[in-house]
């Protein structure tokens, strides 16, 4: 299997990237709303939708991993406002079809050698427990409170990996 990585952002990306960032999104945002609430929640798809791409558009960097040209995976990110030191990971999704591949570790290595900051962090839901083991394998070192913390959305610490 053939992936191929780059950077770019939102207004750069193709009609078809575009597209399939929003889908992967998507399935991403459900599988989190279910793993806090522990079932799907009803929404307004247009709410969520133009929710989804305003992420998409605010983000400053999106490395996509691409197969046969349709996106598989990607992160997306920006330094953080309170800390230029800090490129801070706001999305990384793999499609499911595609995880347990090296797709994600591929990724992250991608950022960490070209992000141009002394760190990185990222925040992961205190119930993924399968996310947590893995940026711990990726070499990300969990930080207590009061690093960050987003009660709305159950992150309890952060990840942090120093890219150099």
């Amino acid at each position: 299997m053939n992936i191929e990585y780059k950077r770019t952002t939102y207004a750069k990306a193709n009609v078809v990237e575009r597209a399939q960032l929003l889908v992967l999104l998507r399935e991403l945002w459900f599988y989190e709303s279910f793993i806090i609430n522990k079932r799907v929640l009803s929404y307004d798809a247009i709410q969520l939708g133009n929710f989804l791409i305003g992420m998409l558009e605010r983000s400053e960097s999106i490395i996509i991993a691409s197969s046969s040209d349709s996106p598989v995976g990607f992160v997306m990110g920006s330094v953080d406002e309170d800390n230029e030191k800090d490129f801070h990971i706001s999305v990384i999704t793999i499609n499911a079809a595609f995880r347990n591949k090296g797709i994600g570790k591929k990724l992250l290595s991608f950022v960490k050698s070209t992000c141009g900051t002394d760190m990185v962090s990222l925040g992961t839901l205190e119930e993924n427990v399968d996310a947590r083991r893995f940026y711990e394998a990726n070499g990300f070192v969990f930080n207590e409170p009061p690093y960050k913390v987003n009660s709305a959305f159950n992150v309890r610490g952060i990840f942090t990996v120093n890219p150099k």
